[in-house]
């Protein structure tokens, strides 16, 4: 079996890779690195299995002349602050790639896509049945649009029994890079540079984040269904991977955090939102847990202290 994993430099891409080897031992693995050599080195540095692991430069994979059982499409820039600055870039992988991407796949492959709970929008709760309810012409539309636009291409390109598109919720993990400017990563990097959280705002948005391992377990379960086992009747496979307990503040959140190092936390002024970050994020992976009632997920402090621990290592120096 081949695989081909875009974006395995990433977040998600680093544990997607290590979880479907061991799932298939003896597949032979293609994960692809975005920007620079370091991001190949730190890959291979951490502790990830590498046997039957090539990765190449993400601009290789229009030179494959062969094609793949699986392609998870995972190259995306999660940041906001990176996806508003790179919107160009955004709308490609996106969209021309994925065309590209889909005429390298078997007949009976399978088309795995990183999509984003985004697309539900400000409005809160929301699980599969809830229509995107995203607005254009704020900074964040170029990567929720786009995301919209990926998902009706592959509907589109690819049959419904070969795709699996996975609208991802906060997944979080332990390897992050120094330079990460989401929340709980520098909500962290405070706690250990500063010896204080200073809270951009007052920490009153509300969030419910998904350890990594969960997710990653998640949609290699869903991919190694049958499209007709996935009791979705006739509709389209979107899933959303996501945790639905334990929503928190960014405040509670800090809190947390700050437990872990012995440090205090102070809130910033009310009402200012960076990046046009929606005010509540509750997704609900109602799909999901109607095929696996008893999946459980990783307690928010358990996962953070696991976070943290390693980041004090990583990054304490």
């Amino acid at each position: 079996m081949k695989f081909l994993i875009t974006g395995s430099s990433g977040v998600i891409g680093k544990h997607l890779i290590n979880n479907l080897k061991k799932e298939f031992p003896e597949a032979e693995i293609i994960g692809t690195f975005y920007q620079t050599n370091s991001e190949r080195n730190q890959i291979l540095t951490e502790d990830i299995v590498t046997k039957n692991i090539r990765y190449i430069p993400y601009q290789d994979i229009f030179k494959i002349n062969f094609k793949f059982d699986q392609i998870w499409h995972f190259a995306t820039y999660g940041q906001p602050a990176k996806f508003i600055e790179n919107w160009n870039e955004v709308i490609k992988l996106n969209t021309s790639d994925i065309l590209f991407l889909s005429k390298l796949l078997k007949p009976k492959g399978k088309f795995l896509f990183a999509s984003s709970s985004e697309l539900y929008g400000p409005q809160g709760t929301a699980n599969e049945d809830d229509a995107p309810a995203s607005l254009t012409c704020s900074p964040r539309s170029i990567y929720i649009d786009s995301k919209r636009l990926g998902e009706s291409i592959i509907n589109s390109a690819i049959n419904r029994e070969n795709y699996r598109i996975f609208r991802i919720c906060l997944a979080y993990s332990p390897f992050f890079k120094k330079d990460d400017r989401r929340v709980m990563y520098e909500l962290i990097l405070k706690a250990i540079r500063n010896k204080q959280i200073d809270l951009m705002d007052d920490g009153s948005a509300i969030r419910q984040y998904l350890y990594i391992e969960d997710a990653c377990r998640m949609m290699i379960n869903l991919t190694n269904l049958n499209y007709h086992d996935l009791k979705i009747d006739t509709a389209a496979p979107i899933f959303n991977i996501s945790n639905p307990n334990e929503p928190i503040t960014i405040f509670e959140l800090a809190k947390l955090i700050a437990q872990n190092f012995n440090v205090p936390v102070y809130k910033g002024s009310k009402n200012l939102n960076f990046h046009s970050a929606p005010k509540i994020v509750k997704v609900l992976p109602k799909r999901y847990l109607n095929l696996y009632k008893d999946f459980k997920f990783t307690n928010l402090s358990h996962g953070l202290k696991i976070v943290c621990n390693i980041a004090e290592k990583n990054f304490s120096n």
